[in-house]
């Protein structure tokens, strides 16, 4: 029942930050020669985007951590790998340091992927897809 909580608290967060996405990423258009252009706000070569997602000072975040991601990528709710993990949650387990929590231990978009793109693996993720979960559920 726990779990089915989760999931419906998760589900929940994800399509309320849903309803924002069209609005504020059309904020990332811009009009080049009579032609609409998308810009990506995860180029980091282009100081003019962090809006996107932080305040003026950064590291703040413009929202809290999950609705900053799923503004834009709402196409994950309900079609992502991990549906049933607790986002936005605190998590009752051991989490390495090297997938970051927030202040309150809650566990959101940014502990398994990197959005500023350091990372080189598939989906921005932070560890190899295949060793991540077993970095916080060791023995399953």
């Amino acid at each position: 029942m726990k779990i089915l909580l989760t999931t419906i608290t998760a589900l929940g967060l994800l399509a309320a930050a849903a309803v924002l996405a069209a609005k504020d990423c059309r904020a990332a258009e811009e009009e080049g020669d009579g032609q609409t252009v998308i810009v990506d706000p995860h180029d980091f070569g282009r100081d003019d985007l962090c809006s996107m997602c932080h305040t003026e000072q950064p590291p703040l975040l413009n929202r809290d951590a999950v609705t900053t991601c799923v503004r834009c990528h709402h196409g994950n709710i309900g079609n992502h790998p991990v549906t049933r993990h607790p986002m936005g949650l605190t998590t009752g387990i051991d989490v390495p340091a090297r997938l970051p929590l927030t202040d309150d231990r809650e566990m959101v978009c940014h502990t398994c992927h990197d959005p500023h793109g350091r990372s080189v693996h598939p989906g921005f993720l932070r560890i190899e897809y295949l060793k991540l979960c077993a970095s916080c559920h060791t023995g399953h």
